[in-house]
C-alpha cells in the first residue's frame, strides 16, 4: 500500500481564541460596543423571563452579589480590580451560544467563570478593555451511569456536588479530581486536575472522555464534532482557551468499600528535615493504591510542623504492614488512621462531617499568592531545613509549602498524551503558598510583604527544581511567569511572547496548542509530505514554503492539493493520505458542510478523480513526526524552498 504523510507546520484548532484569553489590547471604554451586544444577546434570547436570569449589567441589585460569590480569591475583590460591564448566567446551551455569536458579532471580550479558583482571577478579570463575564453556574446538573461507570458533568458544577453525586449512588465508584468542594469542574478538568487518586488513576483530564462544547462561531459540538485535534487541547490546556465547554463525560474509577486515611505530625525541626528527606525517597515509589502528601506550616505564632496526610485504598492492617516495610521512619500507628468509604475520605480531608457538606457553595475569607515547582530529584536536607526555617518570618503565619508525589499512573502516562506534559521523571510538585486576611487587601503595602515571601522561597528553590524549562502547573496559574501588555517586547509575534510562559506549562506540547509557523508577522506556512510504500522501499518526500493563506484551514487544503499533485505528476494513483489535521478529512468527505472553502474543495475533487484509488484518514501528530521534520525544516530557512526527492535534503539528513 502507498501511503503519504503530509503535514502543514501550524495547529489549526486552537488559533482562534487561545491568544484572546491572555492579550490585552487597549480599548478604551467609550468604545466597547457592549449596547449593541446586549440588544444581540436579548434579541436571540427572546424571552423576558429568561432574560432577566441570564443578562446582569452593573445597574442591576444583584450584579456584585453575583460577581463576588465566586471569587475564591479575594484580593482580587479590591475597588481598583477591574469589573465586567456585564455577567452573562445561561441557563441553557443555546445561552452560551447566543453569548458567544453575540460577542463575536460586536467584538465584545468573554471570560468564562465555573467556581471562581483561577489562582490570578483571570476567569473574571480582564485588563485594560472592557469585557463580560460568561459565569455558568446555572449549568451545574451531573447524571452518573454506574453500570457503565461513566456519567456528565456540566461545567458549572463543583467536585462537591461532583462526589456528592457519586457518594450517594455507588460505595464502589470515585473519580480522580481535586479536593477542594467549591473548585469548579469546568476550570479544574481544562487544567488537568489532580487529587487523592491520581496515582491510582491519573488526572481528572486523563479520565475525561467526551465534551460538549460551543465553539469560537457559536457551533455545539461533541468530541466527534470537534475532532481529536480540539479534544485534545481541552483536556489540561487551560480554561477557556479554546471554546465553551458545557459539559463532560467522565470515566468513573473503581475503589474499595473501606479505604484507610491517616496523618501523622511532626513538631521538631531535626525528625521533620529527616522524614522529608526519606519521604523524597519513597513517596512517588511506593504501591499506587498508597497517597503520601507532605506539607510544612505554622501552628502558632512561633511553632513550625510537618504533616503527613495520606490515603490507602485498602483496609489499615495492609496500610501498617506495607508502611512498615516502605516507610518505616514516618512512624505511622494504628491510633493515626482510620478506616472510611472513598466519600468519607473525600470529607475527612476538607475536615467536613456530612456528604451534604460536599454540596455547600462557600466563598473564601482568606487571599493568597501561590508559585509551583517540579522536583526531578530529591532536594538536599540542607534546603529542607532551610524551607522549615522559612516559616519563621512573620508574613508565613498563614502560609504552606505542600509535595504531591507523583509515580504510579502518573509516570505511566506519556507526557504528549493531553497537554499536562508533566509526566515521567517527576518525583512530586512542591506548592508556595501565602495566605493573609481578607481586611488587609485594602492596603497593598500590607499585602506585598506575603508576595515578596512567596517569591523568595520560589528563588530560593531555583537550584533544586525542573529547568529547561522551569515547570509549572497550569491550574496554579502564575502571573509572574508573563502575560500579554505586561512589559511585553512589541518586536516579538504572540507566539514568541505566548512561549516564554507556554512552554513552562505545557513543555513540548505549547507548540501542538498553538504552532510556531502561524505567526503574526510571516507571510509564508511550511508544508511537508512524506512518500512511503508498506510494499517496498520506494520512499518521495517534498517541503515547500507554501504562501499563507487568509486563514490555517486554506492553508491545510492547499497543502493537500500540492501533496495530491505530487503524486500525480509521479504516478503514484493508488493513494492513502495521511493527515493530523481532523478537519481536512471531514472537509473532503463533506465538503457541502463547509462552503466557505467550495473553491478550494472543488481543486481537491478534480485531483482526487485523477487517482485510480484514494483514501485520507486522521492520524496523531506523534505518529507524523517525519512530515513534520521537513515542514520545520522549511520554515528554518532563510530563503524560498521548493523540494521534492528521494532523498532527505542535505539540511535534514537525519530523516530516513
Amino acid at each position: 500500500m502507498e501511503i503519504l504523510s503530509f503535514l502543514l507546520s501550524l495547529f489549526t484548532h486552537t488559533l482562534l481564541l487561545n491568544f484572546s484569553i491572555f492579550h490585552f489590547p487597549s480599548i478604551s471604554a467609550h468604545r466597547t460596543n457592549h449596547g449593541d451586544f446586549l440588544r444581540c444577546l436579548s434579541r436571540r434570547i427572546n424571552d423576558f423571563t429568561v432574560e432577566t436570569r441570564v443578562i446582569h449589567t452593573s445597574k442591576d441589585s444583584s450584579f456584585f452579589s453575583i460577581l463576588n460569590s465566586s471569587i475564591q480569591n479575594p484580593r482580587f475583590s479590591v475597588l481598583e480590580t477591574p469589573k465586567p460591564v456585564s455577567i452573562i448566567t445561561p441557563v441553557q446551551a443555546t445561552d452560551v451560544q447566543s453569548t458567544i455569536i453575540c460577542a463575536r458579532l460586536h467584538g465584545v471580550h468573554v471570560r468564562t467563570r465555573s467556581g471562581g479558583h483561577d489562582y490570578e482571577g483571570f476567569s473574571y478579570i480582564a485588563k485594560n478593555r472592557p469585557f463580560v463575564v460568561l459565569d455558568l453556574r446555572n449549568l451545574r446538573s451531573i447524571t452518573l451511569d454506574v453500570d457503565n461507570r461513566t456519567g456528565w458533568v456540566q461545567t458549572g458544577a463543583t467536585l462537591g456536588e461532583l462526589y456528592y453525586e457519586i457518594g450517594k449512588s455507588s460505595k464502589s465508584l470515585a473519580f480522580p479530581a481535586g479536593l477542594f468542594p467549591t473548585v469548579g469542574v469546568g476550570g479544574q478538568f481544562a487544567g488537568g486536575g489532580y487529587g487523592t487518586l491520581m496515582r491510582k488513576y491519573g488526572l481528572a483530564a486523563d479520565n475525561v472522555i467526551d465534551a460538549h462544547i460551543v465553539d469560537a462561531s457559536g457551533r455545539f459540538l461533541d468530541r466527534q464534532g470537534m475532532g481529536e485535534d480540539l479534544f485534545w487541547a481541552i483536556r489540561g490546556g487551560g480554561g477557556s482557551s479554546f471554546c465553551v465547554v458545557l459539559s463532560w463525560k467522565i470515566r468513573l474509577v473503581e475503589v474499595p468499600s473501606t479505604v484507610t486515611v491517616f496523618k501523622v505530625e511532626k513538631t521538631s525541626e531535626k525528625e521533620a528535615v529527616s522524614v522529608i528527606n526519606k519521604w523524597q525517597y519513597v513517596a512517588d515509589k511506593v504501591p499506587d493504591d498508597l497517597f503520601i502528601r507532605a506539607m510544612l506550616q505554622r501552628s502558632n505564632e512561633t511553632a513550625v510542623y510537618a504533616s503527613f496526610p495520606g490515603l490507602y485504598l485498602g483496609p489499615v492492617s495492609y496500610l501498617l504492614a506495607l508502611m512498615e516495610e516502605k516507610f518505616p521512619e514516618l512512624g505511622l500507628e494504628i491510633g493515626d488512621c482510620r478506616e472510611v468509604s472513598w466519600i468519607e475520605s473525600v470529607l475527612w480531608f476538607v475536615n467536613e462531617e456530612s456528604i451534604d457538606d460536599l454540596r455547600k457553595r462557600k466563598r473564601t475569607s482568606r487571599s493568597f499568592k501561590g508559585k509551583d515547582d517540579f522536583i526531578q530529584k530529591p532536594i538536599p536536607r540542607t534546603a529542607i531545613r532551610e524551607l522549615w526555617r522559612r516559616f519563621y518570618a512573620p508574613e508565613a503565619r498563614l502560609a504552606k509549602i505542600i509535595l504531591t508525589p507523583f509515580g504510579g499512573k502518573m509516570s505511566e502516562i506519556a507526557e504528549y498524551e493531553i497537554p499536562f506534559p508533566h509526566r515521567e521523571g517527576n518525583v512530586y510538585e512542591i506548592q508556595y503558598l501565602a495566605y493573609w486576611k481578607e481586611e488587609e487587601d485594602k492596603n497593598k503595602t500590607d499585602t506585598e510583604k506575603y508576595m515578596r515571601w512567596v517569591k523568595s522561597v520560589y528563588d530560593f528553590m531555583t537550584p533544586y527544581v525542573s529547568d529547561s524549562p522551569r515547570g509549572a502547573y497550569v491550574n496554579f496559574r502564575d502571573i509572574d511567569l508573563g502575560i500579554y501588555g505586561l512589559g511585553m517586547n512589541m518586536k516579538k509575534t504572540k507566539y514568541e511572547v505566548g512561549k516564554i510562559w507556554g512552554v513552562k506549562y505545557f513543555k513540548n506540547n505549547f507548540d501542538r496548542l498553538v504552532d510556531g509557523a502561524w505567526k503574526d508577522t510571516e507571510c509564508r506556512a511550511d508544508l511537508g509530505w512524506y512518500f512511503f510504500n508498506t510494499d517496498s522501499p520506494d520512499k518521495l518526500m517534498g517541503t515547500y514554503n507554501l504562501r499563507r493563506g487568509i486563514s490555517p484551514l486554506q492553508s491545510e487544503l492547499e497543502a493537500l492539493i500540492w501533496a495530491m499533485q505530487c503524486m500525480i505528476r509521479h504516478n503514484k494513483l493508488v493513494m492513502v493520505f495521511q493527515t493530523d489535521c481532523s478537519d481536512v478529512v471531514k472537509m473532503v468527505s463533506k465538503p457541502e458542510e463547509w462552503p466557505a472553502f467550495s473553491t478550494l474543495l472543488d481543486e481537491v475533487d478534480r485531483c482526487k478523480r485523477r487517482f485510480t484509488s484514494f483514501n485520507i484518514m486522521h492520524i496523531p501528530r506523534t505518529n507524523n513526526t517525519k512530515a513534520d521534520k521537513l515542514a520545520q525544516s522549511a520554515r528554518d530557512l532563510p530563503t524560498d524552498v521548493y523540494y521534492v526527492n528521494s532523498i532527505s535534503p542535505v539540511w535534514i539528513p537525519e530523516l530516513l
